[in-house]
């Protein structure tokens, strides 16, 4: 990788990551605000409380994934330190410049993805189909 590119791409990761911080801050700040709001306001009828509890959910889950977008930034800023930056952390080969382009923050070929993707997919059905046979109840009536 040149020089050149190196900084470009540190450059794109230390501005996203600013970003991405800069909006976490807000996000946890303003959900914070919400919850202390809603303790004060004790009056609230069963569907306003279904409504602000829904709205804390995905206030939450937007937190969580920004958090985790700052790790995938993080740890590319940690594999472009180390020189690791674009190489398949599965098969060791090259990731195509295209693909980086595209999903920056890629540690995978398009063909180990889709076998990582595969493999999580099999695992969930494989949970799904063992949970709901918990489910059963085998057991004789009188």
């Amino acid at each position: 990788m040149t020089d050149t590119r190196y900084e470009e791409l540190r450059r794109m990761f230390d501005a996203r990551r600013r970003d991405i911080q800069r909006d976490l801050d807000t996000k946890l700040r303003d959900t914070r605000a919400n919850a202390d709001g809603e303790r004060v306001s004790g009056g609230l009828d069963a569907a306003d409380t279904s409504v602000a509890a829904l709205q804390q959910d995905v206030g939450l889950s937007l937190i969580e994934m920004r958090a985790q977008a700052l790790r995938q930034i993080d740890d590319a800023i940690a594999r472009l330190s180390s020189g690791a930056y674009g190489c398949c952390v599965e098969c060791e080969c090259d990731i195509p410049r295209k693909r980086l382009e595209a999903l920056p923050f890629a540690v995978r070929c398009r063909d180990c993805e889709a076998a990582t993707e595969n493999t999580r997919r099999s695992r969930l059905l494989a949970q799904r189909q063992i949970g709901s046979t918990c489910w059963l109840d085998t057991t004789p009536r009188d």
